[in-house]
């Protein structure tokens, strides 16, 4: 799955505006997120890892972290569940000011716990309106069936 050149923003509250959801059975894996701005959510990005898992080819660069929402890109923060796997890579992601974003190794067990609904799918809503992707909730980019 490739994700470029949008503009995706979580409004309303949102979880995250782009959700990587990784379900204990199936990794999120083969993902490209560049030249995209995201903004908005609780950490604007889920990177696809979960509490005992990585994802794996799983690379986000190129991308801006827009502050027109929150000061940090999300409520919390830029970033969770993204870690180092396989094939991953995190290059040239940036807040406005040219300031870099870490992807850090966030794995905050709890937030994670909250996204999920009885099947452990993530739940969510998305409308695009004049070419940007804004979501309720999550995004509904998940790894369940």
């Amino acid at each position: 799955m490739v994700i470029e050149d949008n503009t995706v923003r979580a409004i309303a509250g949102g979880n995250g505006a782009l959700f990587l959801d990784s379900h204990p059975l199936e990794m999120v894996h083969d993902v490209v997120v560049r030249r995209n701005l995201l903004s908005g959510g609780g950490y604007t990005v889920y990177g696809g890892s979960n509490a005992t898992n990585s994802s794996s080819n799983v690379k986000f660069y190129d991308n801006v972290w827009g502050i027109d929402l929150y000061p940090s890109g999300g409520y919390w923060g830029a970033v969770a569940y993204y870690r180092k796997g396989p094939g991953n890579l995190w290059s040239n992601n940036t807040f406005p000011n040219g300031t870099f974003v870490s992807p850090g190794d966030e794995m905050n067990r709890t937030l994670l716990s909250t996204c999920l609904d009885a099947s452990g799918c993530s739940a969510g809503a998305f409308v695009v309106t004049q070419g940007v992707l804004q979501t309720f909730g999550m995004s509904i980019i998940k790894g369940c069936r």
